[in-house]
Protein backbone atom coordinates (compact mmCIF):
# COMPACT_ATOMS: atom_id res chain seq x y z
CA UNK A 1 0.00 0.00 0.00
CA UNK A 2 1.40 3.38 -0.91
CA UNK A 3 0.44 6.98 -0.81
CA UNK A 4 1.59 10.14 -2.43
CA UNK A 5 1.59 13.72 -1.22
CA UNK A 6 2.18 16.97 -2.99
CA UNK A 7 5.84 17.53 -2.36
CA UNK A 8 5.58 21.31 -2.60
CA UNK A 9 3.31 21.56 0.43
CA UNK A 10 5.61 19.23 2.40
CA UNK A 11 8.77 21.21 1.68
CA UNK A 12 6.96 24.55 2.14
CA UNK A 13 6.94 23.79 5.88
CA UNK A 14 10.73 24.01 5.88
CA UNK A 15 11.37 27.04 3.71
CA UNK A 16 10.31 29.28 0.86
CA UNK A 17 9.47 27.43 -2.35
CA UNK A 18 7.65 30.26 -4.09
CA UNK A 19 9.78 33.40 -4.25
CA UNK A 20 12.98 33.48 -6.32
CA UNK A 21 13.86 36.94 -4.99
CA UNK A 22 14.55 35.68 -1.47
CA UNK A 23 16.15 32.58 0.00
CA UNK A 24 14.35 29.47 -1.28
CA UNK A 25 14.58 25.68 -1.32
CA UNK A 26 15.09 23.23 -4.14
CA UNK A 27 14.51 19.57 -3.25
CA UNK A 28 15.44 16.44 -5.20
CA UNK A 29 14.90 12.74 -4.76
CA UNK A 30 17.74 10.25 -5.20
CA UNK A 31 17.10 10.09 -8.96
CA UNK A 32 17.47 13.85 -9.43
CA UNK A 33 13.73 14.49 -9.82
CA UNK A 34 12.85 17.97 -8.61
CA UNK A 35 10.35 17.78 -5.74
CA UNK A 36 10.16 21.48 -4.92
CA UNK A 37 11.67 24.50 -6.63
CA UNK A 38 11.37 28.10 -5.50
CA UNK A 39 12.73 29.39 -8.79
CA UNK A 40 10.23 27.77 -11.17
CA UNK A 41 7.24 25.63 -10.16
CA UNK A 42 6.93 24.13 -13.65
CA UNK A 43 10.19 22.24 -13.09
CA UNK A 44 8.69 20.18 -10.27
CA UNK A 45 8.51 16.54 -11.35
CA UNK A 46 11.26 16.87 -13.94
CA UNK A 47 14.78 15.51 -13.75
CA UNK A 48 17.45 18.11 -13.09
CA UNK A 49 19.43 16.94 -16.10
CA UNK A 50 16.52 17.19 -18.57
CA UNK A 51 16.43 19.83 -21.26
CA UNK A 52 13.75 22.03 -19.66
CA UNK A 53 15.71 22.39 -16.44
CA UNK A 54 18.97 22.90 -18.26
CA UNK A 55 17.37 25.58 -20.43
CA UNK A 56 16.05 27.35 -17.32
CA UNK A 57 19.48 27.42 -15.66
CA UNK A 58 21.15 28.21 -19.00
CA UNK A 59 23.37 25.13 -18.70
CA UNK A 60 25.24 26.66 -15.76
CA UNK A 61 28.27 24.42 -15.32
CA UNK A 62 28.78 25.57 -11.73
CA UNK A 63 25.20 24.69 -10.77
CA UNK A 64 25.35 21.44 -12.75
CA UNK A 65 28.55 20.35 -10.96
CA UNK A 66 27.16 21.39 -7.59
CA UNK A 67 23.92 19.46 -8.10
CA UNK A 68 25.62 16.37 -9.53
CA UNK A 69 27.95 16.29 -6.53
CA UNK A 70 24.99 16.69 -4.18
CA UNK A 71 23.12 13.80 -5.82
CA UNK A 72 26.24 11.68 -5.36
CA UNK A 73 26.18 12.44 -1.63
CA UNK A 74 28.67 15.30 -1.46
CA UNK A 75 27.28 18.38 0.27
CA UNK A 76 28.97 21.53 -1.09
CA UNK A 77 28.31 25.17 -1.82
CA UNK A 78 28.91 27.47 -4.78
CA UNK A 79 28.31 31.00 -6.03
CA UNK A 80 27.03 31.40 -9.58
CA UNK A 81 24.73 33.44 -11.82
CA UNK A 82 22.51 31.85 -14.48
CA UNK A 83 20.86 35.10 -15.51
CA UNK A 84 18.56 35.59 -12.50
CA UNK A 85 21.15 37.31 -10.32
CA UNK A 86 24.08 35.98 -8.38
CA UNK A 87 23.21 33.17 -5.95
CA UNK A 88 24.88 31.28 -3.13
CA UNK A 89 23.66 27.69 -3.05
CA UNK A 90 24.42 25.19 -0.31
CA UNK A 91 23.59 21.51 -0.63
CA UNK A 92 22.36 19.28 2.18
CA UNK A 93 21.61 15.57 2.43
CA UNK A 94 18.51 14.22 4.18
CA UNK A 95 19.42 10.80 5.55
CA UNK A 96 17.24 7.88 6.60
CA UNK A 97 19.00 4.81 8.03
CA UNK A 98 22.30 6.42 6.99
CA UNK A 99 21.22 6.54 3.33
CA UNK A 100 20.43 9.78 1.51
CA UNK A 101 16.79 9.92 0.43
CA UNK A 102 16.33 13.62 -0.29
CA UNK A 103 18.72 16.33 -1.36
CA UNK A 104 18.07 19.96 -0.48
CA UNK A 105 19.64 23.07 -1.90
CA UNK A 106 19.20 26.35 -0.06
CA UNK A 107 19.51 29.13 -2.62
CA UNK A 108 20.21 32.64 -1.35
CA UNK A 109 20.54 35.74 -3.51
CA UNK A 110 23.96 37.18 -2.69
CA UNK A 111 22.39 40.65 -2.68
CA UNK A 112 20.68 39.68 0.60
CA UNK A 113 24.00 38.63 2.11
CA UNK A 114 25.78 41.73 0.83
CA UNK A 115 23.10 44.04 2.24
CA UNK A 116 23.57 42.53 5.70
CA UNK A 117 27.35 42.88 5.41
CA UNK A 118 26.95 46.48 4.18
CA UNK A 119 24.83 47.32 7.24
CA UNK A 120 27.43 45.82 9.59
CA UNK A 121 30.25 47.66 7.82
CA UNK A 122 28.33 50.95 8.00
CA UNK A 123 27.89 50.56 11.75
CA UNK A 124 31.60 49.75 12.11
CA UNK A 125 32.55 52.84 10.07
CA UNK A 126 30.45 55.02 12.38
CA UNK A 127 32.08 53.45 15.45
CA UNK A 128 35.59 53.93 14.07
CA UNK A 129 34.83 57.54 13.09
CA UNK A 130 33.42 58.22 16.57
CA UNK A 131 36.51 56.66 18.15
CA UNK A 132 38.87 58.82 16.07
CA UNK A 133 36.89 61.97 16.89
CA UNK A 134 36.97 61.14 20.61
CA UNK A 135 40.67 60.21 20.48
CA UNK A 136 41.51 63.40 18.59
CA UNK A 137 39.58 65.49 21.11
CA UNK A 138 41.39 63.85 24.04
CA UNK A 139 44.75 64.33 22.30
CA UNK A 140 44.05 68.02 21.71
CA UNK A 141 42.98 68.52 25.33
CA UNK A 142 46.13 66.74 26.58
CA UNK A 143 48.29 68.85 24.23
CA UNK A 144 46.68 72.06 25.49
CA UNK A 145 47.23 71.01 29.11
CA UNK A 146 50.88 70.18 28.39
CA UNK A 147 51.46 73.47 26.55
CA UNK A 148 49.97 75.46 29.45
CA UNK A 149 52.44 73.91 31.86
Amino acid sequence: MGTSIRTESFFAHYGNINNINSQFLVAYNKDGIILANGANQTLVGQNFLEAATQAFIRDSQILNNLTRDLLQGNARFAVYDYGKGERLTTGHLILMNDKPIFFIQVVTPTSQIYSIVDNVLSIQKIRIFSFFVAASTVAIVVLIVLLRK
